[in-house]
């Protein structure tokens, strides 16, 4: 992926059936657990990043669902933004602000962004170098608190082509151990998809209680 994101032909091509595609069938679903995850511990969320909304339907989900005060979604696809832009409302008290730049250019910007309370990235570092990525993570984990975060390995890769004959012919096949290498310098693990910036909390002050699923 380039650092203009994908042209159209991708976005026909990958999301040719997007009522079968995570993320867009399922985008309330994803918002009611991150939801009920933050509430079962108190935890407030009023700031929100989302690192490649797409086609709006997880980022527009989740800001209908937490409602915060400020909102900011990155999308270097131009098609996809505009598609996901035309989507998106905003709930009346949420400050959201749309930008058609990628992860990289935002994450070396010379002014330091806000800390957020809540990253989502979803199905984006398949598409990313490993250059790009180590770019990435370390300045992540100093804007957000936590992220929720989802990447298919190779062996789910493999599972896609096997059960439904889906090819992802533009992404990187990574093992879940090159991954888990990549983000344990920076976050720790806390729930299903949900990761905790090693520079905010530890063990000592993380705010989620069951210190037993940390990893």
């Amino acid at each position: 992926m380039s650092n203009n994101g994908f042209d159209e032909e991708y976005w026909n091509d990958i999301y040719a059936q997007p009522k079968i595609m995570d993320g867009v069938f399922n985008a309330r679903i994803h918002a009611d657990y991150l939801h009920a995850l933050f509430a079962l511990d108190g935890i407030e969320i009023d700031s929100i990043l989302d690192v490649g909304f797409g086609l709006g339907y997880l980022l527009g989900a989740v800001l209908d669902r937490f409602k915060p005060r400020h909102a900011v979604g990155l999308e270097p696809s131009l098609h996809a933004f505009d598609r996901g832009q035309k989507r998106l409302n905003a709930p009346s008290k949420t400050q959201l602000k749309l930008l058609p730049i990628d992860a990289s250019a935002w994450c070396l910007q010379s002014t330091k962004p806000r800390c957020f309370d809540l990253g989502i990235c979803t199905s984006v570092f398949q598409y990313l170098s490993d250059m790009q990525i180590e770019e990435i993570l370390p300045v992540l984990a100093e804007r957000v608190k936590f992220l929720y975060f989802t990447v298919p390995t190779d062996l789910e890769a493999a599972r896609l082509s096997a059960q439904y004959s889906f090819v992802d012919s533009y992404a990187r096949r990574r093992t879940r151990k090159r991954y888990n290498n990549m983000l344990a310098p920076y976050f720790t693990v806390v729930g299903n998809r949900l990761l905790e910036s090693k520079n905010y909390f530890d063990e000592n002050n993380s705010l989620f209680t069951e210190l037993v699923f940390r990893h």
